[in-house]
């Protein structure tokens, strides 16, 4: 099981705009002993009701990951108010 905090979602979120395409910038990384993974994995908030930003659902496919390629991270939520 993986928990994932609002705070680093939201921060993966803006870091994605920022680098436009960074599958041109991945590196392959070369590992000695084989990549374990879980069956699958969970998410819980961790937020406060206070946050303007509440995650719903998170939605990871393939799910498991699967180690080399690539993945897409669905995210739906709901915002209280105008970001900046």
């Amino acid at each position: 099981m993986v928990s994932i905090p609002l705070l680093a979602i939201l921060g993966l979120s803006a870091a994605s705009l920022a680098l436009g395409n960074p599958i041109d910038a991945q590196e392959v990384l070369q590992v000695d002993s084989p990549v374990h993974t879980s069956s699958s994995w969970e998410w819980s908030d961790c937020g406060s009701p206070d946050d303007v930003i509440e995650i719903k659902s998170v939605k990871v496919s393939p799910d498991p990951p699967v180690p080399g390629k690539n993945m897409t991270v669905e995210v739906s939520g709901y915002v209280s108010s105008t970001i900046k």
